[in-house]
This record gives C-alpha cells, structure tokens and sequence, in this order.
C-alpha cells in the first residue's frame, strides 16, 4: 500500500477509525494525476472523522477541562499560602515536572520513528494498530494535559491566578478609558493599595520607560494630578476595590509590590482593550476569585482547540499536536496561566487553520482576522494562508480565495470598528503605535552612540538571539554590552529574516492554505520577530505540516508530479521519509529544551539558544523539504 507526501491532494480512502473496526478491503481506485492539481499541506479533514466515535476522541480534552474546572473552583475560592500536599507528593518541585514532560517526548517521537519503516506502517494501519495508537495518544493527551494546564502552574505559585499578568492585562484594560497606556502605574500610586508602597520603591515611567522612585512620582502627581479628574466617582470606587481585591492574601492587608510597577505597563491592542473592558464590567468586582474563574475560558478554549484539530486533521494528526502543544517548551502555562484572556488569540489560530483544513474559507478568515486584531502578529499566519490563495488564483481557482477575503474585510471592519468605540476612539490605534514605538524599543545607554536600539527581552525567542547568542554559561554582560551585540548583527538579521520569510511565501503559493498558513506564520514570526517566548506557542501548530504524512492508502501517483525527477520506488519512500524525520526531530528538538530546562533551571537559555536555534534550522529543514517537493518556482513560470 503506497503512502502519501506532507499534504499532497489525493482521492484515496484512509483507513478506518481505530475506534471503528470497519476497514477498507479493497485499496482505493487510482485516478490520472492530469485530472488534479496536485499541492503540498494538510487537506480536508480524513474520512475516518465521519466514522469515528467522536465522543471517545472528546472525553481526555473533557477530562481535562473539567478536572481543572473542579480544583480552581474548590481549592481556590480562597487565596493559598502553599500548593496542596497531594501536588508536592507527585512532583517534588516544577523542575522534576520538566524531567518527566522531557522523557514524554521519547515514546511519542519513536510513534513517529515507526512510520519509517514499511512494516510498522502496515501494523499501524491495521486494527490492532490503531487502537493501540488510540489508547497511546489518548493518555498522552490527558497525562500531559494535566500537567500542562494544572500542575506546572501550581508548582509555580500556590494561588492560581498569576496577579502580576491579571493586572496588567485584565486590570488594564478594565480601566483602559481612563488609564491609557501611560497614566496606569501613577493612578495606582492613589489608591489605598498604593498608598501602602514604600516611598524607596522603584518604579517605572510609562511614556519613557525609565525608572524613577516612588517618592519621586509622589512629589510630581501632588503637584499635578493628572490621573484623579479621569475617573468619575463610582469608577475611582470600583478601580480600587478591584485592586484591593486582585491583591488580597488571607489576614494580610492587600500590597502590590516594586516588582509589578516596574513592568511596562498594559499593552493591549484597542480591540483587546474592549472586549477585556466589557467582560471586565460585566463581571463586577474583580477580585481573586472573579479572576481565577475567568481565567478557566482560556483553559477550555485550549481543550477545544485539540478536538477540533482531531475533526479537522483526523484523531492522529490532532491528538498528536495537541501533546505536542502541551509539552511544547517555548509556551509554559505556568507563567501566564491563572490569567484571563492570554490564550484568546492562539486558540482562534488554531481554530482558523482547523477551519482552513476542513475549506471553511469564511470561518478562517475571521478567525485569523481577530487573532490578529488582539495581538497583531498573527499577520505572518495570514499572509501565509494569502499567498496559498494567490498560488491557487495564479492556476486559475479563485473562489476560496475570494470567499477568504470578503470575510477578511468584513471582520478586519467589525474590529476596527470595536476597538475605536471606547477610550479615545479611533485616537486608540495612534496611542497603541505609540505605545508599541516606545515598548520595543530597549533604553539607551549613556556611553552608546545614536544608532538603532532594540528590546531584547531575557526570555526571547527569535532568529535575533540565535544569532546574537546572548546568553552564556558565564554572561555577565550589562543590557548595554547587548544592545551592542545587537547592532553588530543587526543587518546581516535583518537581511536573512526578510529572504526567509520572502522564501516562505514563495513556497507557499504550492501548499494547501492551512499548510502554508503554518509554515510562514511560524517562519516569519521566528525570523522577523524577537518577542517573549510564550508567545512562541504558536509553534505548537508545526505537526500540522506533516497530518498528511499519516495517510495511507491513497494515489502515490501525486508526488511524481510534483517530484518528476524521482524514480518509482522513491516516490513511495521519500515523501514519507521526509515526513517521519522531520516529525522525529521536531520531538527531539522539545525533549533537548525541556531536559536542559530542568538540569540548568535557566529558562532565558533554553529560549534563546535551544530553541532559538534547534526550531529554526527545523523550520528551515521544512522550508527546503517542500520547496524540492512542490517546485513553485517551476510550477509560477510555467504559468507566467
């Protein structure tokens, strides 16, 4: 039985569900390869998911759900001092979490390694084979969701919600009308909370990002007040109750520390500051409760995300991503878990790409759109899903693509609209450009000349780091002495960041839209982007490249097109391979980073060295593999 490329359109019948025992005994009629167009990426969702048993595939994204559902609700209605003892009687500390997700990589990615071999293939496609991989996967899912979503966050802090997020970013936007994005640490000062901070704390100036004491910003605001006149009586009264209760500990007085006014501040877009400033309202009093429970929409959100993956791509292909989503190194849930609306944009990626898999054009294209609109980068993954539909206009299919980007107008309208509809109105973008001119850029230090400056976060990941190394055994280099690493490799990063990204696109106009709209979103915001590494979470889509390296049975035929130099038995061999390998050392690639995680207890490395580095050469690898197999620039001149 042949096996298919990463994603190549067939018109084969897959194999079963292993929940279902019925299977095809017949292998699926050939068709002439003239008849189609044949293209690389993830395509429609496999027949297996109308046959499928689909509660079953459901029940360890429930599992996990609701057993987090349950313990918020109970262990946490009241703030805690500790993690509770059953916790700390499993894992000793989140380090030994970090050993145990590390070694969870290793049977998953010798699942992968199996379909190297012909053999196992055949037993993988049997019914025995399936159910096995069904009860495999379905652990792996649960174990490493719990660990992912409970565990590792209340290792991390006892209580569940992470304060220092949930204030910026929920407190934030609440009061985004009246705080902007520059007055918010000032008015804090007022407050009965406030009040409590010690006059030799630091803290940090929002229009300029320098730091200053809290004396100092004492001293300027009793002379000018320019944070009271903004608030009206019963908002000045809510903001502070909000705090009070945001920052309550049992028979303790509420306090917020140095440490928190010495970030940068909230830094939403205008669109996220509506939606988090309505539910913010419409909650009431945002107290540590309130906020735990709120922060329970994102865990079911990335539960959801898993099934409909499994609906999109088949129950393999979604079981698989979503362990890898939950074990993935760069995005650790216990650093901004416990925080509302963190997660908002990544679960409507991954439910654009499902929706792109399965050709729900319009539905894609809002969901990429306010993905988008919340926190701007996801742009990357639209371009990508574009430059599919350019390809496919270029070979004369244009109705996707246009039913793509009408709905692409009417949401992008719909949330430019909402985030001009509060706060300063449409002034709210020109504030946030602003903003963002300021929050990305690093301070300058004395003893630099003018030049260009960066942000160069401690836990980045990026092609930036990979090429500027920052972070060594024995670094004990200022901000300063970075900046200046920074320059140095500044044109030749940007240069290669552009080339690979415009590569990318290049490539694209030959894979399927969820395909395409994975790989240049994941490139080009490594290549072009230097941000805090828990926004790499979007590198947890990167399995979706290779679902259709699971399927069998269907027209092997479809790769001499697109591979016309390989000889018959290589077309059977090598799409395969490719896919198997690069799906091998993609779980490889997380086991190094998890596994020097716990050893060194360095996070800042793990980021901007592992997998700085171990995800960038993958993503180029793959770049490459599809760029051989789909040969755009042949196919784009044959057209011209």
């Amino acid at each position: 039985m042949a096996v298919t490329g990463p994603g190549l359109i067939t018109s084969g019948v897959d194999p079963a569900s292993p929940l279902d025992p019925r299977a095809p005994s017949t292998p699926p009629p050939q068709g002439r390869v003239e008849d189609r167009s044949p293209q690389l990426g993830p395509g429609p969702g496999e027949p297996e998911a109308t046959r499928a048993r689909w509660w079953l595939v459901a029940l360890p994204y429930l599992a996990i759900a609701c057993f987090v559902t349950l313990r918020v609700w109970v262990d946490f209605a009241e703030p805690q001092r500790k993690a509770p003892e059953w916790v700390t009687n499993i894992y000793a500390d989140r380090w030994a979490l970090y050993r145990v997700m590390a070694y969870t990589c290793l049977p998953l990615a010798l699942l992968a390694a199996a379909r190297l071999h012909a053999g196992t293939r055949r037993w993988l496609a049997s019914a025995w084979g399936r159910r096995a991989t069904a009860a495999l996967l379905g652990a792996a899912v649960l174990f490493t969701g719990l660990n992912y979503t409970y565990f590792a966050r209340i290792l991390r802090q006892p209580g569940w919600v992470q304060t220092h997020d949930s204030f910026h970013y929920t407190l934030g936007a609440k009061y985004y009308a009246e705080l902007g994005y520059t007055e918010f640490y000032d008015c804090v000062l007022l407050t009965k909370v406030g009040r409590r901070m010690p006059a030799k704390a630091r803290i940090r100036d929002l229009e300029d990002y320098t730091f200053g004491r809290v004396r100092q910003a004492r001293q300027r605001l009793a002379k000018d007040d320019t944070c009271r006149p903004r608030f009206s009586e019963a908002r000045w009264a809510a903001f502070e109750a909000d705090i009070e209760g945001l920052f309550r500990r049992a028979n303790k007085p509420s306090r917020i520390n140095s440490r928190t006014l010495g970030d940068k501040g909230y830094n939403g877009t205008p669109l996220h500051a509506f939606v988090m400033g309505k539910l913010g309202q419409a909650v009431g009093t945002l107290d540590i409760v309130t906020v735990a429970r709120m922060s329970l929409i994102d865990v079911w959100g990335i539960c959801a995300i898993g099934f409909f993956l499994c609906l999109a791509f088949g129950w393999r292909v979604g079981m698989l991503s979503s362990a890898y989503y939950f074990v993935a190194a760069a995005d650790r849930f216990d650093m901004i878990g416990g925080s509302p609306s963190r997660y908002y944009w990544v679960i409507l990626l991954a439910l654009a790409v499902a929706a792109l898999a399965r050709e729900r054009w319009a539905r894609a294209g809002v969901g990429l759109t306010v993905s988008t609109a919340l926190v701007a980068f996801p742009v990357f993954f639209w371009l990508g899903a574009a430059a599919s539909f350019v390809g496919e206009f270029l070979r004369g299919r244009s109705a996707s693509g246009k039913r793509f980007l009408a709905s692409c107008v009417i949401a992008g309208v719909v949330c430019l609209g909402l985030g001009a509809a509060h706060g300063d109105g449409v002034r709210n973008y020109t504030n946030w450009v602003d903003d963002m001119r300021i929050h990305s850029v690093d301070f300058k230090p004395r003893d630099l000349e003018p030049g260009p400056l960066t942000a160069t976060p401690g836990f980045g990941l990026g092609l930036k780091f990979a090429m500027m190394h920052s972070v060594r055994e024995d670094d004990r280099r200022t901000r300063a002495d970075r900046v200046r690493e920074y320059r140095r490799v500044r044109a030749p990063y940007k240069t290669l960041g552009w080339f690979l990204m415009l590569a990318a696109l290049v490539v694209a106009t030959r894979l399927r839209p969820a395909a395409a709209c994975v790989l240049v979103g994941c490139l080009g915001f490594w290549a072009l982007q230097g941000t805090v590494g828990y926004y790499f979470v979007c590198a947890s889509l990167l399995p979706l490249l290779l679902a259709a390296g699971w399927r069998s049975g269907a027209q092997a035929s479809a790769i001499e097109a697109l591979a016309p130099g390989l000889s018959p038995a290589s077309r059977d061999r090598w799409a395969p391979m490719i896919c198997a390998s690069l799906e091998v050392a993609l779980w490889m690639i997380n086991f190094h980073a998890l596994y020097e995680l716990a050893k060194t207890e360095d996070r800042a490395k793990m980021l901007q060295v592992d997998l700085s580095l171990g995800l960038g050469v993958w993503m180029v690898a793959a770049l490459l593999a599809f760029a051989w197999l789909g040969r755009p620039l042949r196919s784009l001149r044959a057209r011209a």
